[in-house]
């Protein structure tokens, strides 16, 4: 294994273990670390990581998952997937460390400021539709649902989110492969970012019984920030 790919898995676990225990954050932490160290594991790779990751924290954490708010949020993905493959056919590849740039810092920042809305079906499909476009063009799906689940319960977040992703995951990957974006280069690419998914998830395991979920979100929004930061500065 290469140097840089070491450094790669080490920014992936690192990743997952603020979404094993947090239940999101993989995508706002590993994406300003991938984006610095190789742009070209963004976003199709980093999609196709990420997906293994959600599947196997669903798995854990299934039963918490309050399925009446399925129908909304996997609509309203669906309508944003379409949207955003839209979108990033319009960007050019040259481009992206500033789009992905910008969007880390706005996502910190809505994290952050954003206030609670209350988790009606109508906020949800509005949420998961922007969410939709921000995981195809960024690779990043949460920050828009974050307002509306801020304040539930760990582990119905948890469960929320590994659904988000899982179904996100699956829906811009295929968005990708249309638009050209993705194909068995990326899948392998994909696969060499797996070491740091296993180790993230084991050790995320055993961090989510012993950090709040506050303490975990707040070292997701420092390295979100100073990544996004670093990369948007690198990109202009």
């Amino acid at each position: 294994m290469t140097t840089e790919l070491i450094v790669l898995n080490l920014a992936i676990a690192l990743a997952g273990v603020v979404q094993a225990s947090a239940g999101l954050g993989f995508a706002m932490v590993a994406n300003p670390l991938l984006a610095l160290i190789n742009i070209a594991y963004l976003p199709g790779p980093m999609l196709f990581a990420n997906l293994f990751l959600s599947s196997a924290i669903l798995w854990r954490e299934g039963p918490s998952l309050d399925r009446r708010e399925m129908p909304p949020l996997l609509m309203g993905l669906l309508i944003g997937t379409i949207l955003g493959a839209l979108v990033l056919t319009q960007i050019a590849a040259e481009r992206l460390g500033l789009v992905f740039g910008v969007i880390i810092i706005l996502a910190v920042l809505l994290s952050v400021f954003s206030p609670v809305l209350p988790l009606t079906r109508r906020n949800i499909l509005l949420g998961a539709t922007a969410g939709g476009v921000t995981g195809i063009v960024a690779a990043m799906h949460a920050p828009p649902l974050v307002m509306l689940y801020q304040r539930e319960e760990a582990a119905k977040i948890r469960a929320t989110f590994a659904t988000l992703f899982v179904v996100g995951c699956i829906m811009a990957l295929i968005g990708l492969w249309i638009a050209g974006r993705f194909g068995w280069n990326e899948v392998w690419m994909g696969i060499m970012l797996m070491p740091g998914i296993v180790f993230g998830f084991l050790i995320g395991r055993f961090i989510a019984m012993r950090v709040t979920q506050q303490t975990a979100r707040i070292a997701m929004l420092i390295i979100s920030g100073l990544g996004g930061v670093a990369l948007l500065l690198k990109s202009i």
